[in-house]
């Protein structure tokens, strides 16, 4: 009786457990694919509202943005504007538009009075986008104001675009002084060794200081060796302190050991001289420029 009350405990056990093996075999893996398609659905009905949420956005956007071109014009007409800060504020707003300013800045350029293209072609350079360069060369080369032509050569070395090297170097020997001076300065920025020969023949034909110390500085930034003997000449010939200053600072750049017995001569002539007590700090100063050279050609030498 025992024996036969264990054989049917077992044989329902065993039933038991067949059961819930055969349950969870046959439906659990199907709520499970069930659970995951209707976290699928409710994934892709997010997506599309999202999507739905972001194509309004867009239609928005695009009814209360103003036409891009319209939006430029109304800048440039700004920059007349009689309020500084109104032009001023007009002005960054089209360096921050970038290149896309920059068709409609070259259309108003072409027409502008002259106060305007003086604008115009500075923001061009602030903007620093080569695709400006050939408009601005030919402003350079023939426009007839000195005003623009001198804020033309600055924008051009702002954006040290190479194609605009020879209108630069026609420009070096402009009529006008601060065309000249920004030109030679432009040069420098372009860091093409190129320059070096239309920089050194303005240094031996132009008179006015300004224009000489754009001149020595670019050739300091040039760093072309071609430049030391001129440069050494000038600071034997020149008595301008500070156009000295100038010359030893470029000599330092170009660190040529040539330039070190020039310069050594020249640190021997400041220390012997005995200033008036106003101009002992300035002295003091120039001293101080020429070991630097002489250090930086020691250490450094090209």
């Amino acid at each position: 009786m025992n024996k036969r009350k264990v054989l049917i405990g077992i044989i329902t056990i065993g039933c038991v457990l067949s059961g819930a093996t055969y349950f969870f075999i046959k439906f659990i893996p199907h709520r499970d694919k069930a659970i995951e398609k209707k976290q699928e659905s409710v994934l892709i009905e997010s997506k599309k509202t999202q999507n739905n949420e972001l194509s309004k956005t867009k239609k928005e956007t695009a009814k209360i943005t103003p036409d891009t071109n319209t939006a430029i014009e109304a800048l440039i007409n700004k920059l007349t504007d009689e309020d500084l800060k109104i032009a001023q504020e007009a002005a960054d707003k089209l360096v921050n538009m970038k290149e896309k300013a920059i068709p409609a800045l070259i259309t108003a350029l072409k027409e502008a009075s002259v106060g305007l293209k003086g604008q115009i072609v500075f923001i061009l350079g602030r903007i620093c986008s080569k695709k400006a360069t050939p408009d601005l060369t030919e402003v350079l080369r023939n426009d007839e104001n000195a005003y623009v032509r001198s804020n033309t050569a600055v924008a051009l070395g702002k954006i040290r675009d190479e194609k605009s090297l020879s209108a630069l170097t026609f420009s070096l020997f402009d009529k006008d002084t601060s065309v000249r001076q920004n030109s030679a300065w432009a040069l420098g920025r372009l860091k093409d060794s190129q320059a070096a020969g239309s920089l050194l023949q303005s240094l031996n034909e132009e008179k006015e200081m300004g224009v000489r110390s754009a001149v020595v500085d670019s050739l300091g930034a040039l760093r072309d060796r071609s430049a030391t003997e001129a440069l050494l000449v000038e600071l034997k010939a020149q008595n301008d302190l500070s156009y000295k200053n100038e010359v030893v600072m470029a000599l330092g750049e170009i660190a040529d050991p040539k330039a070190l017995d020039g310069l050594t001569e020249y640190l021997s002539v400041l220390k012997q001289y005995r200033p008036p007590d106003g101009l002992k700090w300035y002295y003091q100063e120039s001293i101080r420029k020429v070991e630097a050279a002489i250090e930086k050609i020691k250490v450094n030498p090209r």
